[in-house]
């Protein structure tokens, strides 16, 4: 109901654009705890002037309303500290802070006891150093870059719209003389006198130079440390034009830096997802929410979304799995990605039809020779029966 993986899509977002990413949960009497990605602009945090530890998180921001036309800015501000939330609102006026307002007035409690001794607010910063006080976005570093391409596709396109109308070059003799005397040029002329040693019209069009195809090699080298800077590459934007279907494999070993980049962010998220479970089921558990249960062991398996290559995987199971190397029930999770249950019906059902397979076990005929063999042993049993029963007449 939180929808709480396209909230971590918007906090990766916000990590990339402005440097830190905040988490947000709070509770709803009729929903339960809600978790939300916040945006790092209304995200103020206070830490300890010696250890920059963080003492309290304020999410602030303003809202405008409006009552009989006249329209009143309120600054509203959540205070987060361990195991307590405090709401302030502010009336401000020409951006200064004038009346403190109640905020029971608005239907929001002055003071919430969450029950959680932890902050409610979980920031996240990208790619900060000891130095820094906030996380680095990724946007900055290719300001000039980014100027750079843009300024050479802009006058690249001025060239084109300037030649788009080519300048027409006509002979002497397309010129005639009006009735006052003045040399005039038909525009609209399309039939032109053939005269011996008289130069054709054509059109004269800006060429083809040096100029232009310098133009697009720096557009190429800046391309180059676009991708480079970014920690993106080629293949992430245009796959089709690395030539060829690419197995799993290659595709993997040409995304080799995003996959990097996006292991680094991963880091940084990853561990945030259970502590949002947690803290987001105590919650509702301290809250007494209606069938409330703490969920402290949640645990995912993260993916790097590229497409698997089923054709690559099949072959590489059916080779371990002839070498010995893996079982039949090691292969079939790999290929169809089945959980424990599903993969044991389907182990028992591939048993199953392999032994139903097998052709029905046969009775070996017996040959000529067996057959003698078989007269004389009996032979022999029959004199032996004969001889006992005459000894015991005898």
């Amino acid at each position: 109901t939180n929808r709480l993986w396209q909230a971590c899509y918007q906090a990766v977002i916000d990590l990339s654009r402005f440097g830190d990413c905040v988490f947000r949960l709070w509770y709803d009497e009729k929903k339960g705890t809600r978790i939300e990605a916040v945006s790092p602009q209304k995200w103020f945090p206070i830490t300890d002037p010696f250890s920059d530890d963080p003492l309290a998180h304020v999410i602030a921001y303003t809202v405008d309303v409006w009552d009989d036309h006249i329209k009143t800015t309120y600054l509203k501000a959540e205070i987060h500290t361990p195991g307590k939330i405090e709401n302030r609102i502010y009336v401000l006026k020409d951006s200064k802070l004038m009346l403190e307002v109640d905020p029971e007035e608005f239907g929001i409690e002055a003071t919430i006891d969450t029950g959680v001794d932890e902050m409610l607010i979980i920031p996240i910063s990208n790619d900060n150093t000891t130095t820094d006080g906030t996380g680095n976005d990724d946007y900055k570093p290719l300001d000039s870059i980014i100027e750079s391409l843009e300024m050479r596709y802009t006058r690249l396109a001025r060239i084109f719209d300037y030649h788009s109308e080519p300048d027409k070059g006509v002979p002497e003799t397309a010129f005639e003389l009006d009735n006052v005397g003045q040399t005039r040029y038909d525009p609209n002329r399309k039939i032109w006198p053939m005269y011996p040693e008289t130069p054709l019209p054509q059109y004269i069009t800006w060429a083809e130079g040096g100029v232009m195809s310098a133009a697009f090699t720096q557009i190429d080298k800046l391309m180059e440390v676009l991708y480079m800077v970014s920690e993106t590459c080629k293949a992430a934007f245009a796959i089709d034009q690395t030539g060829g279907a690419l197995s799993g494999t290659a595709l993997r070993l040409l995304m080799t830096i995003p996959l990097k980049k996006a292991q680094r962010i991963g880091s940084l998220i990853y561990p945030i997802v259970p502590k949002l479970v947690r803290l987001g089921t105590s919650l509702e558990v301290e809250r007494k929410f209606p069938k409330a249960v703490l969920i402290d062991d949640f645990q995912f398996t993260p993916q790097d979304g590229l497409p698997n290559d089923k054709t690559e995987t099949i072959n590489n199971m059916a080779t371990l799995k002839n070498a010995g190397l893996v079982t039949r029930r090691r292969a079939l999770q790999e290929v169809f990605d089945l959980d424990d249950h599903d993969l044991e019906e389907e182990v028992k059902q591939l048993e199953k039809e392999i032994e139903d397979s097998k052709p029905p076990m046969l009775l070996q005929q017996k040959g000529a020779a067996d057959r003698e063999a078989a007269d004389n042993n009996a032979k022999l049993a029959k004199r032996g029966n004969n001889d006992g029963g005459n000894t015991a007449e005898a």
